[in-house]
């Protein structure tokens, strides 16, 4: 019989932090699972560690494809639950986790998609809670009635590492979009939440590591617009959301493109990222848009106010 539910794991030079990873699934106080490890040609001895487990419950695949969304949609294509969580393989659960995503499957069947709260995951030990706000849930589990609002109010309320999906919705939806190594999963979730519900669990039950070595976090961003903002836009565009109002999707738009702007100005184009902020239209973020705009005007002060981020 198919397990309750599928982890898929994606794998590519973490054998520092694997097994933390493996074990931490292994604690859940839920044991009706599978574990899918997808390896893309690991050069360390990852792989190794992932084999040389005897669990039954943990099956090891090499990568097809090239880069992290096509393991992920390759590990769903493996599962045999239709109930999927991801985990990257530097994060880890605590021993709630699939429990509350298993609740959340239960209590909201028609939701795009679940997640849980999270913890982040720093140096030697210290760990930080996100600012995640204007959630809108009282209760222990409950539905993000404006997902995209709260994206822009703070941390996003979902990382890959807190979520799970069901298989045929995933699939339906294309799964994470090829060729792309970041932003690919905010692009998903904002492809399913335009049209369906969220459901969460303000629990934290996920931790998201920030200190673990070879993350695609620590780097520097391409200079181009992360691939929600197009997915939105579009669907925006065509009259297409269903979910939200309105405004809280174009204030969406509108805080990526600040970002981009943002990303374009310590890059050193401050004439590009001008034009870009110059054509942003936004009541929530007018004031940030302004600054950004300031900085933008006058050089030598985005070096010394970049040079105070740095420091703090």
């Amino acid at each position: 019989m198919a397990p309750q539910i599928s982890v898929v794991i994606p794998l590519y030079n973490k054998g520092l932090h694997i097994a933390r990873t493996i074990q931490s699934v292994l604690n859940q106080t839920v044991q009706d699972f599978e574990i899918i490890v997808v390896d893309g040609h690991s050069s360390d001895n990852g792989p190794s560690i992932v084999q040389n487990y005897s669990d039954p419950r943990i099956h090891f695949f090499l990568q097809n494809s090239k880069g992290v969304s096509e393991a992920r949609n390759e590990g769903v294509k493996y599962a045999q639950s239709n109930f999927i969580a991801f985990l990257d393989a530097d994060d880890e659960w605590l021993p709630c986790h699939i429990n509350n995503l298993l609740l959340l499957f239960k209590k909201f069947p028609d939701a795009g998609f679940v997640g849980t709260n999270y913890k982040i995951g720093l140096a030697e030990g210290r760990e930080k809670k996100p600012k995640i706000k204007n959630l809108g849930i009282t209760s222990h589990y409950g539905l993000i009635e404006r997902f995209f609002f709260v994206s822009t109010r703070g941390y996003s309320p979902i990382i890959t590492s807190s979520m799970g999906i069901k298989k045929d919705i995933f699939l339906q939806y294309g799964g994470f979009l090829s060729g792309k190594s970041w932003g690919e999963d905010h692009e998903l979730w904002g492809r399913i939440a335009l049209e369906r519900p969220v459901a969460y669990c303000r629990e934290c039950s996920a931790i998201w590591h920030w200190d673990a070595e070879n993350r695609l976090g620590n780097v520097m961003p391409p200079l181009e617009m992360e691939p929600a903002y197009n997915t939105v836009k579009n669907a925006f565009s065509r009259d297409l959301v269903k979910t939200e109002k309105s405004s809280d999707v174009h204030e969406y738009l509108a805080k990526k493109e600040i970002e981009y702007a943002i990303r374009i100005l310590k890059s050193g184009n401050n004439k590009k990222a001008f034009l870009i902020l110059l054509r942003c239209r936004t009541a929530r973020f007018f004031f940030l848009k302004f600054f950004w705009i300031v900085l933008c005007l006058f050089p030598s002060q985005v070096v010394c106010y970049l040079g105070k981020l740095k420091s703090e």
